[in-house]
């Protein structure tokens, strides 16, 4: 019951690594598919554990973290092992923090500079906000080989409110209503400016899809890109960011 939630969330947190998660999710599963075919019941700690395993890949997904690398490191690894990158993108951009300037910067720049140089296959799917430097980070022509868009998606350099506040000042001063004004001329600047169907005009993004198609559209993607190459001078390369 809840208890069991709980306690599979605090596990999930504790370890937050999805690739350690796989390897204990692999090592529940061994025992539990054994039993499944020779028609045995299924011992519960097995069981406990798999779910253990499963809640661990699902908090290290969310906060990106495979057998301990950093954001920027794993597209390189990834490519070692001739892995795709699939990037599902729906991110405001950097949080302002107590962190300097420079600092938030330089993570967005490694991270771009990481996918950019990647010669793996990378496809981005982003599923609702692409916002400022996360867009410019995980699902621009830099950093993707294909980009899909959901309906609805928002991509921007700048934020909705942000960019009513600069653009229709005047107009926001003038209404009778102001909140009212603004939440209008933002859902304008998302449907008409800041869509996926205008981003792809401009070439931003690839096609805008149904969620529906998301899996048969990643899969056509990968098998295009099935046979991609990409020809460098030899031991020549791009500096990272420092």
């Amino acid at each position: 019951g809840w208890f069991l939630t709980f306690i599979l969330i605090f596990f999930g947190i504790i370890f937050g690594d999805g690739g350690y998660g796989l390897l204990i999710t692999a090592v529940a599963a061994i025992p539990i598919l054994k039993a499944l075919f020779a028609k045995k019941p299924i011992a519960p700690a097995f069981l406990l554990v798999g779910l253990f395993g499963l809640s661990t890949v699902l908090w290290g997904t969310l906060t990106c973290t495979w057998f301990g690398l950093a954001a920027e490191q794993l597209p390189h690894w990834l490519q070692s092992l001739s892995i795709p990158v699939i990037s599902i993108v729906d991110t405001m951009g950097m949080k302002i923090s107590t962190a300097p300037q420079g600092e938030l910067a330089r993570a967005g720049a490694q991270l771009m500079f990481a996918l950019s140089e990647s010669s793996n296959v990378r496809i981005a799917l982003i599923t609702g906000n692409a916002i400022g430097m996360g867009y410019a980070s995980m699902a621009s022509r830099a950093a993707s080989d294909v980009v899909y868009a959901w309906p609805g998606a928002v991509i921007s350099a700048i934020t909705p409110k942000i960019a009513v506040q600069l653009a229709s000042a005047d107009e926001l001063k003038g209404a009778d209503d102001p909140a009212a004004k603004r939440e209008e001329l933002e859902n304008k600047y998302m449907d008409d400016v800041a869509d996926g169907v205008h981003a792809a005009k401009l070439g931003y993004v690839d096609d805008v899809i149904e969620p529906a198609q998301t899996r048969q559209m990643i899969a056509a993607a990968l098998e295009m890109l099935a046979g991609k190459r990409e020809s460098k001078p030899a031991k020549k390369h791009g500096n990272m960011p420092l």
